[in-house]
């Protein structure tokens, strides 16, 4: 019996390491790490890490399959030990993406953000959202509108005739009349959110436009209490003798009657009543007036009273087809003989002759208009009488005009016959038909038989053939011999049957006859050939060229076409500088000016003009800045004069360098104050001098704290100037002389000699503490006066003393040194996104920077690129190239049948209609040759 490997077998095989084979079984060996032994000997039992001291892990252990491995609760991070647990900085991992408009401040396992003014802290507790100031309950301690920013927020008014106050919370009236007298003509009067205009002149009142003064009307009288202008009773108006003031200065307009200022109102007069007007025939009475009318067919003549006839004939006839009559008060229509009047009485119908006797006439009666006349069937004429038909002899009339050959006449029609041997009467039955010897009999022709009237003959069909001197074969023709048909415009060439015509070198063809000369950009120099495009970026002078000697570079290009050489970029930097003031770019095809630092371009594109570095903040001066050309100083208020940093303000020691004390000077930050140091002495109003003191108490000053850098050993105190008064004793003794004090606390004790003016004592304390200086730090777990002090790592720095920690570089700036109070911006063409950063970035190809201290890259706009990484510029693209979109590294070929002739175009032109395509990149119109 042979035995089975079951090793082999994956489906009984278990074991993660080794398998070994026995007669009719298999073991697994489990001595490998991760594995214990099992209670069968064909599998082996996973070990569980974690039971044991969580498997070393500082946190979290999780147990697999053979092993296991340590994990990290949530904001920690596994080191590099792969048990141990450190945090994360969110705040520098992720940068600038959290904590937006908030400070981020690092914790154990976390983060916290501390949100800036205007903002407060999301619910999720690491965001800043914008805070509603008018929200708060008191509408943002607005008086009227609050108007939410982002970050901040303002108060407005809404009322109208109301501005916002200069404490920008409550709104105060517009005094409207404060301003060219709100735009009144006579007397302006302000009110709470408004005004208006009042006219004090008697018997003028405010205009409909609230501005200027003016009367009342015709027809109204004022009332000067109420300055208003109210209307007269109707049909009446106001007197213009005097200024109108009441009704009673009204009176009934013409045409009425009445007593308006009397309550009597005023009604119209009848003026038809007794014939007023005299009218000669009728009277029409109206509101205020009449008028005289007249009847139909009659008009009242220019003195209004009397009428007249109208003759309607006169204006279109009377709208008549035919004549017009006019009648008194009327007018009629008539019509022409043949005619007779329609039912409208103004058109005209015609009467039809031919009924009912067909007008006498022998064949046929045809109406016309106004009339009839009689006609005759086909073959007949009409006679002399008009009325009867006789037959037409069509063969002795017309003749040969009907028959080809013989005519004989028949009534009212004829017969054609064809008497000549070799015809036959045609199916017209007028003309005679040849018989075609070409369909019914034998011909010699070679190409093809033509038949003719009695005979036949040949002809040649092939183009550019003729039929021979034999009248049967075809002969080649010479069209270049015929100057009818040879119109070549330069060279013509005989062939079989046809020719062409050939062109002069410098020329091509159009087609046929025609020669063109090349283009600008084309040249020919062998006969009979298309002409050949320049090399690109190279053109002609003019047309008609023929060899490549006549190609040149365009501008900007330069190089030899003859020698096989390509058109390369000039250089136009290296004439003149191309006009720039500062510095000159080269690109493709052309030039571009930059500044130097300091300064920016101006419009002309040439010149350049200083920038203030003091306006745009772009400075980094502690007190004061002051622009100069191409750069800035700082500068310092009085007291302070510049340090050797050119940044920082140093205290100017007036008591060194001049003062005005009677007693002792005492040097203070920007100042220095007088001091009386005698007992009993105090400094008199003045602020100079010194007086005697009423007090008999010692000014004793209270502890002094003093600290100092690790490396020294001892403080320089500037005591009160208590202790160098000559009549007190000082313990210790050497206090009184000696600045320097040892690190820790010494007592001063201060008494007065005897013979004082007064007896006392007192005691004050120094302190010398060691703090760590700028660009250090302490660790968090130390105390604030340890002496353990750290340099600031790389990408931090630290302006302040005594620090237990140090400042992340912001964005656009780094640091690559340790021990640093401040940090360094990127230089232009770099760039830094990210807090904390030892080094800057290279701006990628497609963008630029130009500016210093910038925490991204700006992007190249359309019509210019980059292929380069950490630059300050752009370049525009070349001729027979653009570029449409931003951020790019190179720039687009013109594709066929476009071109462009400008540098940084953002598209190509189209050739025109009537130019044919053209490979890529063509620079210039002239590369757009004519349709062929």
């Amino acid at each position: 019996m042979t035995d089975i490997d079951e090793c082999q077998d994956y489906r009984k095989n278990l074991c993660p390491n080794e398998c070994i084979n026995t007669p009719g079984s298999f073991t697994c060996n489990c001595s490998i790490p991760g594995y214990l032994d099992s209670s069968s000997d064909k599998f082996c039992q996973d070990k569980n890490e974690c039971l044991e001291n969580k498997g070393n892990c500082q946190e979290i252990c999780v147990n697999t399959v053979g092993s296991y491995h340590c994990e990290c609760s949530k904001g920690m991070k596994l080191l590099n030990d792969s048990h141990n647990c450190t945090d994360v900085d969110e705040c520098v991992e992720v940068g600038p993406r959290i904590c937006k408009n908030g400070d981020c401040i690092n914790t154990i396992g976390g983060y916290q953000c501390l949100c800036h003014h205007g903002y407060q802290q999301h619910k999720d507790g690491i965001h800043c959202t914008d805070l509603n100031e008018c929200k708060d309950g008191n509408n943002g301690g607005c008086q009227d509108l609050c108007v939410n920013t982002v970050g901040s927020f303002h108060c407005g008014c809404s009322w109208s005739g109301y501005q916002l106050h200069p404490n920008m919370v409550d709104c105060v009236d517009v005094d409207e009349c404060a301003d060219n007298n709100g735009g009144c003509e006579d007397v302006c009067i302000n009110t709470f959110g408004a005004f208006y205009c009042y006219c004090e002149n008697e018997g003028y009142v405010v205009h409909d436009n609230r501005k200027n003064c003016t009367v009342c009307r015709e027809h109204q009288y004022i009332d000067e209490g109420r300055k208003l202008c109210i209307n007269c009773p109707e049909n009446s108006i106001a007197t213009q003798n005097y200024t109108a003031t009441s009704v009673r200065d009204c009176y009934c307009d013409n045409g009425y009657q009445g007593d308006p200022g009397n309550g009597s109102i005023c009604q119209d007069i009848n003026e038809c009543d007794n014939n007023t007007l005299n009218c000669s025939e009728g009277c029409l009475n109206l509101p205020g007036s009449a008028v005289c009318t007249c009847p139909k067919g009659f008009f009242l003549e220019n003195d209004n009273k009397s009428c007249s006839d109208i003759d309607e004939c006169w204006e279109q006839n009377g709208g008549c087809e035919g004549s017009c009559e006019n009648t008194v008060g009327s007018y009629h229509c008539l019509c022409p003989l043949g005619y007779q009047l329609n039912y409208d009485n103004h058109t005209c119908l015609d009467v039809d002759e031919c009924w009912p006797d067909k007008f006498n006439c022998s064949h046929e009666c045809v109406n016309m208009e106004g009339s009839a006349r009689c006609s005759c069937l086909h073959g007949y004429n009409l006679q002399d009488d008009g009325k009867s038909c006789q037959d037409v002899d069509e063969c002795t009339e017309y003749g040969v005009q009907l028959c080809e050959d013989r005519c004989i006449n028949t009534k009212g029609s004829y017969q054609c016959l064809c008497t000549d041997l070799g015809y036959k009467l045609s199916w017209d039955d007028s003309s005679c038909s040849d018989i075609n010897e070409c369909m019914e009999g034998e011909n010699a022709c070679e190409d093809q038989c033509i038949n003719v009237l009695g005979s036949y003959r040949c002809e040649c069909t092939k183009e550019g053939y003729t039929v021979g001197s034999d009248g049967r074969t075809c002969d080649d023709i010479d069209e270049c011999q015929m100057p009818n048909v040879n119109k070549c415009k330069h060279r013509c060439q005989n062939l079989p049957g046809s020719f062409i015509c050939r062109c002069h070198p410098g020329y091509t063809s159009t087609g046929y006859y025609d020669c063109l000369p090349c283009s600008i950009g084309y040249y020919s120099n062998i006969s009979d050939f298309d002409c050949v495009p320049c090399p690109p970026l190279s053109t002609t002078k003019q047309i008609g060229s023929v060899s490549i000697d006549d190609c040149v570079c365009i501008k900007g290009y330069h190089g030899n076409l003859t020698l096989g050489e390509n058109c390369t970029d000039l250089n136009e930097c290296e004439v003149d500088n191309f006009g720039c003031e500062h510095k000159c770019f080269n690109t493709w095809g052309s030039a571009m000016c930059g500044c130097h630092e300091g300064y920016q371009l101006s419009e002309d594109g040439k010149n350049c003009t200083d920038i203030d570095e003091c306006t745009f903040y772009s400075h980094y001066c502690i007190d004061k800045c002051i622009n100069v050309p191409g750069t800035f100083k700082c500068g310092c208020r009085e007291g302070f004069v510049i340090g050797y940093d050119g940044r920082y303000c140093n205290d100017v020691d007036e008591c060194v360098e001049g003062h005005h004390c009677e007693d002792w000077c005492e040097n203070t930050w920007g100042s220095y104050v007088c001091l009386c140091r005698k007992l009993g002495t105090v400094l008199a109003p003045d602020g100079v001098s010194c007086m005697l003191s009423l007090d008999e108490k010692l000014p004793c000053p209270e502890d002094i704290f003093v600290e100092i850098h690790q490396s020294q050993s001892e403080a320089e105190v500037t005591l009160p100037d208590l202790v160098t008064y000559d009549d007190v004793e000082v313990t210790p003794e050497w206090a009184r002389s000696k600045e320097g004090f040892p690190v820790g606390s010494t007592t001063v004790t201060i008494q007065t000699r005897p013979g004082s003016l007064y007896n006392d004592s007192c005691s004050f304390s120094v302190h010398v503490l060691e703090i760590c200086g700028l660009g250090r730090y302490k660790a968090q777990n130390s105390t604030k006066y340890a002496t353990a002090c750290l340099d600031c790592e790389l990408g931090t720095y630290q302006n302040d003393r005594g620090k237990s920690s140090c400042k992340s570089c912001f964005q656009g700036m780094y640091q690559d040194e340790t021990g640093q109070s401040d940090c360094k911006y990127c230089a232009p063409g770099t760039y830094q996104n990210r807090t904390g950063q030892s080094k800057c970035l290279p701006c990628p190809p497609g963008t630029y920077q130009d500016e210093y201290g910038q925490y991204k890259c700006k992007v190249c706009h359309t019509g210019t690129f980059q292929w380069q990484g950490g630059q300050d510029i752009c370049f525009y693209c070349p001729p027979g190239m653009y570029q449409n979109s931003t951020s790019q590294a190179d720039c687009k070929r013109c594709p066929k049948g476009y071109y462009q002739d400008e540098i940084g175009a953002v598209k190509c032109k189209m050739c025109p209609p009537d130019k044919r395509l053209y490979p890529d990149n063509a620079g210039i119109q002239q590369q757009c040759p004519d349709l062929e």
